[in-house]
């Protein structure tokens, strides 16, 4: 599990940003200004090693430092993050600079990820993890990001020395082999979150449509033992498509939307026509001929494919439930679909 710092609550919201600048440097800066703003703090003077330049300033040094696990958040930050000025205004900041600003789509994973990290720190008080759980449960995302950010500040950022040397070394090694290696899938909730209502939802209509039951939902699922495996697979299925896709963004930088969208694409035009021919045949049939359709698909024609060791049958099969989601597959059951 990650360690609970602020390098790693930059490195998760990057993962899902979607603002005109994707650079960390740009990111910390906005985290930043969430304090620097109400409390109109200025560099003022020297401290120890701080020249009054980079006290409070985000710059590319400052934020390597910061993100290379070599400096802790200044210390006047940390002491203004507590100020009435800043917790009075934040939820409603991260409304409006970081929500706002998140893909449309992953903002449960972020949820999901920084909860995971924060109910493992062994370094949060369990009243700090209390708040966090209630804030994830039953708060906005703004109100869970920014009490985070909050509880992350003073958090020691600075790894030991050799510990840095260790990180560095494999660095490169790293770069060139994890494009060769399955990437890593997030845990998935005991329940659907929100994003994932819209493909959920697709599936368990089809058990509804062979059930004779409208009103099918995932707590009927106990009762129905072959559904309820099939329907678990498919959750996990989804979550392997959605780790190649924080993969593409996390390798292919700007040229990342159109790889994963020739993804995207090239799975589309393989499944359409099994689509098509299986709509007479029930939605339980239908929506198992796409997906073994998807898993035998060769994808050729992305670079994906040809570059990464990263598509099995789970990834396949799960981009055809990311094609629900994005309303191209109409669904399963033909009163729905068509």
């Amino acid at each position: 599990m990650d360690d609970f710092v602020i390098s790693v609550y930059v490195a998760n919201v990057k993962a899902v940003w979607n603002g005109e600048t994707t650079s960390e440097e740009s990111i910390l800066r906005i985290l930043y200004n969430a304090i620097v703003i109400p409390m109109n703090l200025k560099a003022q003077g020297k401290t120890k090693n701080e020249t009054s330049k980079d006290a409070l300033d985000v710059d590319k040094t400052r934020t390597s430092l910061v993100m290379n696990r070599k400096s802790n958040v200044h210390k006047k930050l940390v002491k203004a993050a507590s100020d009435p000025k800043v917790t009075n205004s934040i939820e409603a900041y991260f409304d409006e600079e970081i929500v706002s600003n998140i893909l449309p789509g992953q903002e449960n994973n972020l949820e999901y990820r920084l909860n995971e990290i924060t109910q493992h720190c062994r370094l949060l008080s369990d009243e700090d993890k209390r708040i966090l759980q209630d804030d994830y449960e039953n708060g906005s995302l703004a109100k869970f990001l920014s009490d985070c950010y909050l509880m992350v500040l003073p958090m020691d950022n600075v790894l030991p020395q050799h510990h840095r040397k260790n990180r560095q070394g494999n660095s490169a090694e790293l770069r060139n082999t994890d494009k060769h290696h399955p990437l890593k899938i997030d845990p998935v909730p005991p329940r659907a979150t929100r994003d994932e209502k819209v493909y959920t939802g697709a599936i368990l209509d089809c058990y509804g449509e062979e059930e004779d039951d409208d009103h099918f939902t995932e707590e009927k699922l106990d009762a129905y033992p072959e559904y309820r495996d099939e329907y678990d697979d498919q959750r996990q299925f989804y979550f392997a498509a959605i780790a190649v896709e924080r993969g593409t963004r996390d390798f292919y930088g700007e040229d990342a939307d159109s790889q994963f969208n020739d993804l995207l694409d090239d799975t589309y035009n393989g499944v359409i026509q099994t689509w098509r021919d299986t709509g007479k045949d029930g939605g339980l049939h239908r929506m198992r001929s796409v997906l073994s359709q998807a898993a035998k698909l060769p994808l050729d024609g992305t670079w994906l494919s040809k570059d990464t060791s990263w598509l099995g049958s789970a990834q396949k099969q799960g981009i055809c439930h990311i094609l629900v989601n994005q309303n191209r597959l109409k669904g399963w059951v033909r009163k729905n679909a068509g």
